[in-house]
Parts: C-alpha cells; sequence; structure tokens
C-alpha cells in the first residue's frame, strides 16, 4: 500500500550559535501503528519537556502517550495506536545547564492506506433495466474513485447513459448487452502517488428471441437437401429445440440433423412428406421465445410416354402422353423444335393427360416427337419415336461400269427408324424376271457380273425396322466393259476462250493395250443448272470445243477415253466462263478512240493558240521561225534595217557586228537553222543607227 507524504513542520525558536534542538520525524503514521518521535539537543546536556497540540504537557501517565530519555542530550515521544485524535503539533522543550530553553515542533498527519471493501465482483443485471455499481474505497485521506470499462475510461465515452453519481458510484441507465464485461474501480491518493484497483464482471441478461429464415420455392428430389436457420439471440445462450407440425422433432441421421447448438436443421432428400410447420424454440433462465414457418413443397413435374410406337402408312394414331408434379404441369408436344396442337386434360387423381392425333400415317409424319411438363417447379421431357417403313427411294441414278452397275439415289425418309438393308433388283431389258440382292446399310449399292454393254433395268428399296419400302420407279443404263480400259487422257494446258465457247487440249498417253475408239466428254455447270452434257470424240481427237456455254459460269469437265475393254477414269478439268464482252458499236455514247482523238485536237488548238500569241506579242514562236525563214516576211512590229534595200531578213543579216540579234534563240527547222527574235526588249545603244544632223554631224537615233 503506498504512503501518503507526511507535512511535517519542525519549527525552532530560541536558538543560538552554541545551543540548538530540532526533531525527527517518525518513519509511519499510519493509523493503528506505533509512531515514534525523537527530540535531541546540541550544545551540551539538556532536560526535556512534551507538549500535547492543545498545549497540555504530556506526563508519563497518559494512555497511549508516553516521553522516554534516550541519553542526556535526546528523548523520545511514542504513540502506541496512531489515531486521528493524534493529529496536531506536538512540541519538545530542552531546558540546557545554564537554563537556556530551547522549543522545536512538528505536526503529525495521521494516514491510512487504500482500501477496498467489495466482495462481490460478479454482477448480473436485465437488459433495459438501470445498473448500479458500488466501489467501497476507503482510505486517509480519502481517495478519488475513477471508472474504467474494458480499460477506457468511462467518462470519456460520451454516453449519457454512463455516469458517476454522487456516492461515486456508477450507474448504468437502460443497460444493453454491449455494455457487458470488465468495469474497474481505481481509487487513489495523488499526493502520495497510491492506488488500487478492483474490477467487476458486468453480464447482462437478455430474454432469448428466435427467427426463422423463410424458404421460397423449395421443390422436392431424391438429391435436394434443405437447411432452415433459426436466427437466436439471448443472455444466457438460449437452447434451441425444434418441431415438426407441434411434435417435438428428434436427430434422424437418415432424415435430419443439426449443427452443434442446434440453430440449423438439415433435411436430406426433400420429399412432399416433409411439407408442414416448423417450430423454432430458444429459451435460457431469462424466458422463452419461438417462430415458425410454413414449407410449401413442390414436385417437379414427371412424363411418363412410351418409347416407341409402329404405324404402317395410312393408320390413325394417338399419342397419350401422362404428367405428375405439384402443381399440375401443363404438357406441350413439339416435333423439330415446332409445338403441335394437343388436347390436354388436368385429373383430380394429380395427373395430366394430353393426347396428339397423327391421321393417315405416312413417312414424313415418322420421327421423333416430344412430350414435355412444364410447371413453376421444374420440366420434364421424354420422346416418343414413331416408326414407319420408309419411304419409295426417289431420284435414282444408276451409273455404268466395267460390267457392272453402280446406284446413288436422294429424298429417302427413313420412316422414323435407321436404315437396316437395301434391296436391289436387275433384269436385261426386254425380260420379266428380276434378279434380286440384299445388302447391309452402309455398303456400297454394286450390282457386279453383268454383261458388257447391256441394258439393264433397275430398281431399289429400302428397309427398317418397321418393313421393306416400295421398290423404285425402273432405271436403264448400259454396262461398260471389262478391266484393261484405257489410262485417263491428259489435259495439257489451260483452255482457252473462244466467244462462248472453250477450247480444251488433252493427249492419250496410254491406251490399255487397245486402240481408242472413241472419247466421251462430259460437262455441266456447277451451280445452276446441273444438266449434263455429253460429247463423242473420234479417236485422233487432241482438243474439244465446248460450245454455247453461260457467261459468268463455273464449269467442271469430264474426258474419259474408251476401248474395247472398256472406258478410261475420267479427268477433270474445272474452268471458268468470263462475263460477256460487248461489242463498241452495242455500247452507247461514244468510244476510247473517239475520246482520244477529241483530246488530242484540243491539244493541237491550245498549241497553235499559244503559238500564235508568242508570234504577234513577243515575236517568237513556230510562225515566227516560218514567216522568216520561209516567206521572208517581217513580223508586225518587227525592228529591223535593209541593208540591201529592201532585202528579207535572214539568218545572215549582222546587227552592228552581233552575230545574233538580242534576244533571238536559234531553232532547227526541217534542217535550217532559224532564228526565233524577240524584239519587243529597245534597243541598246549599240543596236541604234547615226542620225546625221544639219550641220552633218552624227548621232544614234532608234532604227
Amino acid at each position: 500500500m503506498l504512503r501518503i507524504l507526511l507535512w511535517i513542520s519542525i519549527l525552532v525558536v530560541n536558538s543560538d550559535a552554541a545551543k540548538k534542538l530540532f526533531i525527527i520525524p517518525p518513519t509511519s503514521t499510519e493509523i493503528n501503528t506505533e509512531m515514534t518521535i525523537y527530540c535531541k539537543a546540541s550544545g551540551g546536556e539538556a532536560e526535556f519537556q512534551w507538549f500535547k497540540p492543545n498545549g497540555e504537557e504530556i506526563s508519563g501517565n497518559d494512555d497511549d502517550l508516553r516521553v522516554e530519555p534516550v541519553d542526556e542530550e535526546t528523548s523520545k515521544l511514542t504513540i502506541d495506536n496512531i489515531q486521528l485524535k493524534h493529529n496536531g503539533v506536538y512540541k519538545c522543550k530542552s531546558t540546557f545547564e545554564d537554563n537556556q530553553e530551547k522549543v522545536a515542533s512538528i505536526s503529525i498527519s495521521v494516514t491510512k492506506k487504500i482500501s477496498i471493501t467489495n466482495t462481490d465482483t460478479y454482477k448480473e443485471f436485465l437488459e433495459g433495466s438501470n445498473a448500479v455499481l458500488s466501489c467501497n474505497a476507503t482510505g486517509i485521506p480519502a481517495p478519488d474513485i475513477i471508472w474504467l470499462h474494458d480499460r477506457l475510461d468511462v467518462t470519456k465515452k460520451n454516453d449519457d447513459r454512463i455516469k458517476v453519481i454522487s456516492n461515486r458510484y456508477l450507474q448504468i441507465n437502460g443497460i444493453r448487452k454491449t455494455d457487458s464485461g470488465t468495469y474497474t474501480c481505481k481509487a487513489q491518493i495523488k499526493q502520495r502517488n497510491e492506488e488500487l484497483s478492483r474490477d467487476f464482471s458486468v453480464v447482462v441478461n437478455v430474454p432469448p428471441t428466435a427467427q426463422i429464415q423463410k424458404e421460397k420455392n423449395i421443390i422436392a428430389g431424391p438429391n435436394k437437401n434443405l437447411t432452415l436457420i433459426c436466427l437466436v439471440n439471448g443472455q444466457p445462450q438460449p437452447t434451441i429445440t425444434w418441431k415438426k407440425n407441434e411434435k417435438p422433432l428428434m436427430m434422424d441421421t437418415s432424415k435430419y440433423s443439426f449443427n452443434s447448438d442446434k440453430s440449423e436443421l438439415n433435411i436430406r432428400g426433400i420429399e412432399k412428406s416433409d411439407e408442414g410447420n416448423y417450430t423454432c424454440i430458444a429459451a435460457n433462465k431469462i424466458g422463452e421465445a419461438s417462430d415458425k414457418t410454413w414449407l410449401n413443397i413442390s414436385v417437379m413435374p414427371k412424363v411418363m410416354l412410351v418409347e416407341t410406337a409402329v404405324v404402317m402408312p395410312g393408320q390413325n394414331i394417338d399419342i397419350a402422353c401422362k404428367a405428375t408434379g405439384d402443381p399440375l404441369p401443363t404438357i406441350n408436344f413439339s416435333r423439330n423444335g415446332k409445338t403441335l396442337k394437343s388436347d390436354e386434360k388436368k385429373n383430380a387423381d394429380g395427373t395430366t393427360i394430353a393426347s396428339l392425333p397423327i391421321k393417315n400415317m405416312n413417312p414424313s409424319d415418322a420421327g421423333a416427337y416430344t412430350c414435355s411438363a412444364t410447371s413453376w417447379a421444374g420440366r420434364d421431357s421424354k420422346t416418343i419415336q414413331v416408326i414407319t417403313i420408309p419411304s419409295t427411294p426417289v431420284n435414282v441414278m444408276v451409273i455404268p461400269g466395267p460390267a457392272s452397275l453402280k446406284i446413288n439415289f436422294s429424298g429417302l425418309l427413313d420412316g422414323g427408324a435407321p436404315i437396316v438393308s437395301y434391296t436391289l433388283q436387275w433384269r436385261l431389258k426386254g425380260q420379266n424376271n428380276w434378279e434380286s440382292t440384299t445388302l447391309k446399310a452402309g455398303e456400297p449399292l454394286r450390282i457386279s457380273g453383268l454383261k458388257s454393254y447391256e441394258k439393264y433395268e433397275v430398281r431399289v428399296s429400302a428397309s427398317n425396322t418397321a418393313g421393306q419400302s416400295k421398290f423404285s420407279e425402273i432405271t436403264t443404263a448400259q454396262t461398260k466393259a471389262l478391266p484393261g480400259e484405257p489410262d485417263k487422257p491428259v489435259i495439257s494446258s489451260e483452255g482457252t476462250v473462244e466467244g462462248n465457247s472453250y477450247n480444251i487440249s488433252f493427249q492419250q498417253l496410254e491406251d490399255g493395250g487397245f486402240p481408242i475408239q472413241h472419247y466421251i466428254v462430259r460437262y455441266h455447270a456447277v451451280s445452276g443448272n446441273k444438266d449434263v452434257k455429253e460429247l463423242m470424240l473420234d479417236p485422233e481427237a487432241k482438243f474439244v470445243i465446248l460450245e454455247d456455254l453461260e457467261w459468268s459460269t463455273e464449269y467442271e469437265v469430264e474426258i474419259r477415253a474408251v476401248n474395247n475393254r472398256g472406258e478410261s477414269k475420267p479427268s477433270i478439268y474445272n474452268f471458268n466462263m468470263p462475263q460477256e464482252l460487248k461489242s463498241v458499236s452495242q455500247k452507247k455514247g461514244m468510244g476510247i478512240g473517239a475520246i482520244v482523238a477529241i483530246v488530242m485536237v484540243i491539244l493541237l488548238v491550245l498549241l497553235i493558240a499559244v503559238d500564235t500569241a508568242c508570234y504577234y506579242t513577243n515575236h517568237c514562236g513556230m510562225m515566227m521561225c516560218i514567216a522568216v525563214n520561209v516567206f521572208g516576211k517581217r513580223p508586225p512590229g518587227a525592228k529591223q534595217h535593209d541593208f540591201e534595200g529592201g532585202s528579207r531578213f535572214t539568218n545572215e543579216v549582222k546587227l552592228q557586228g552581233l552575230n545574233l540579234p538580242r534576244g533571238s534563240v536559234s531553232k532547227q527547222l526541217n534542217g535550217a537553222q532559224c532564228e526565233m527574235t524577240c524584239d519587243k526588249a529597245p534597243l541598246t545603244r549599240f543596236e541604234k543607227l547615226p542620225h546625221k544632223g544639219e550641220n552633218g554631224s552624227s548621232s544614234f537615233t532608234e532604227a
């Protein structure tokens, strides 16, 4: 325990340089302890007297005050059990042998260490009530009290609900759960630097609350689980129990399970039977609370439909589809993504039935039909395969081969089931009896072992699991020779376009050991009209001309060589016809030649105009050269002198000793040197002729 500083005032009176008296203060003035004060004289022996604060001399008979000599120069005052009544100023008086007296005094203040007497440091309060914390701290002098909450001064929280009242108790109005925690009462006496603390644990009890998080659109399913969460609050922590339809819900590991505090109820494999009223109950020592929720379990639609139905052509069928679910679903039929019209009926037993009629069955009606059941809970669908026999093969094309025929066709409807086989029948043209073979689907449709160069009639039918189709119309084809056919012709170079014809050159490298009898040329447009045209060429042919072709069209050509053993494989060649080129007479407006001629005439006129302008203005240019050198004419305004009386101005003229006139330009014209002179500039001094005056003197004048 910290002690309060003792203020000691020692007063020494009647002192002189030889005789002195002073008091040694006690080591402790703690209440209920023994205190000793020493009075010591210096300068000689003395007799001592002690006086109480009220001025009475202390005698040896006082109850708790004792005066005892220590030696000739020292006396002591002992207080056996110091109390508050002993506060005050005590005096010590010494009388020396020369009767000189000295007096010293000391002020005694009794102290008491801080103590806190509270024993109940755990406090519980109900949320919303007014709470008071008391701190019974004592000490002399009385200590100051400071309250802390989680080590923070409560007076600095700026919370009007919390305040220290007059008796230094802490009052919390409308206590909250957040006010829980550790509160510290700190008592301190600052002048003694002494303090003492006591912690109080405050718990705010809160009545329980319970709230179930609502679940919506719960759909049943064997792999679907659900967790109901109950949000619980309260102090002490509430215990949680669950009920279903007012009956306690016990843990069942196969169906129900809880988390550690039972705030979460897990339901496995949601079924329609799990629908009902669920209650969460939270309870503690303060009270009990509960919340309820109704689980509405929906069931996804489920479709019941047979997988296949076999129907012969011309028959009628009603496809029935049944569906269950909660809520009752709506049924729709569709085929190839297109919804079909059907009749629907909802029954009291919780089912929906729809019927789709098909009248006068034909292969185009065969295929997959989908029944879909839909509700907000989900969707389910199943498909029925409606099967009938395949359609009759059409567009049959028989391709001749060496003593064989290959059959191709298109436009076959499989009747809703995969084709399993094809039946081929053939006979020589003019005969009645058919020969037949059956080939599995996927095998080449080829008839072998026939006679070469014979015409055969051929027909074909298809079969699936429902039966065999009708035979196709009869197609006639002639077989080719046996193996030993020549090699295919080699196309030697790119063809050439001649009008709307195309010329293709080829050569035959190998004839297979038998002379070429002829060439077969087949060609057709790649797109648009694909009619195949055929030409037969002589064995000596080296080129073929395809005539009457369409402009801006791509063509494909096959050239085959034929000998008495058969025909070769084709040489295939593709080419593009250009756009049609129209003649000049067919075009509107003038042609390129006319435009060029007009441009040249314009340029010539411009040249003549410029040259003429130069001739009349600057006396230069082509016209100047021709006028002077060919015709001997002087241009208008030209400056010249006829040295020989009217002679022409030629390239031989010399002016005042100059070879060429000023401003002239030499130019070659028809092999002769000519001068193109510009005389517009004034003559120089040396170009002027001398003029004789009246007195016969000479002067220069302009020529």
